[in-house]
């Protein structure tokens, strides 16, 4: 979890089910991109992903459901929100280019919902 602001909290999981790991080259990657700063700038590389529970989709304002083929059980009364991130490997773009403008599309989308959540 980190924090936007002072404001607004965020949690990262890993689907419902978890995972037991994440690659390491993945957590290095993102630990690059981290240190670049986005809207997660403060927040650390998950080295051991965590499931998506109800009790967290309950606390939530809203939840964010990255890609199409990420499938979550939903919680009556939460509002859910699935953002497809263009895929810069179909353009033949790949290595840490490729996680920088997914990144970079994430946190715009990031800075999109926390200007909205503040404007209510």
């Amino acid at each position: 979890m980190w924090l936007l602001g002072s404001v607004m909290a965020v949690s990262s999981f890993c689907g419902v089910a978890g995972c037991s790991r994440v690659r390491s080259r993945t957590v290095q990657q993102e630990r690059r991109l981290l240190s670049r700063g986005s809207a997660a700038s403060g927040r650390q590389a998950a080295d051991t992903p965590t499931a998506v529970t109800e009790e967290a989709q309950r606390a939530a304002d809203v939840v964010v459901i990255l890609g199409t083929n990420a499938r979550l059980d939903e919680v009556s009364g939460t509002r859910y929100e699935r953002w497809e991130i263009g895929e810069p490997s179909l353009r033949d773009i790949h290595g840490m280019e490729r996680m920088r403008l997914v990144r970079d599309e994430i946190d715009a989308r990031v800075h999109r919902l926390y200007e909205q959540l503040i404007a209510k």
